[in-house]
């Protein structure tokens, strides 16, 4: 009698298992799923461009001036003339500014580079330069050891 009670009891467990595999398959494990999310689409960043700055140098600012903010004027051509006071300390020394645009953000970026100083005098230098034919306006510029700034 064993063996005729044994057949149905294993039929019924089994039946339970595929019932609890189904209810599983329907409702979910009841683990979260990730979101299905799409591939980014493809953005392209145009590289910078280098900017042509003409008139550079570095002179020597008004010793009794504490102005530390940068001024800016518009010459006829539509070019963009900048002085930057009290830049670094020295006298008279050599250097090369230069100008980058990030057409995806309109920022324009100044950098200094400033090398040796062959006089032997001390003063706040200004940075003086036109920056040619820079973005239409408005656009930021950002001068070293500023952050961006609008210009309209």
């Amino acid at each position: 009698m064993r063996c005729e009670f044994e057949g149905p009891k294993v039929r019924l467990g089994m039946a339970m298992v595929a019932v609890a595999l189904l209810a599983t398959m329907l409702v979910g494990s009841g683990c979260p799923t990730a979101p299905v999310v799409p591939p980014p689409e493809e953005v392209t960043t145009p590289p910078p461009r280098n900017l042509e700055v003409v008139d550079g140098l570095f002179e020597c600012g008004n010793p009794n001036s504490q102005s530390d903010v940068a001024t800016f004027d518009w010459t006829e051509a539509g070019d963009l003339r900048v002085l930057d006071p009290r830049v670094a300390e020295g006298c008279c020394p050599e250097g090369v500014i230069s100008a980058v645009l990030y057409e995806d953000t309109s920022l324009v970026s100044v950098t200094y580079a400033i090398g040796d100083d062959a006089c032997g005098c001390t003063c706040w230098l200004n940075a003086y330069f036109t920056v040619l034919d820079p973005p239409e306006r408005p656009f930021e510029l950002s001068l070293p050891d500023e952050g961006p700034r609008l210009i309209e």
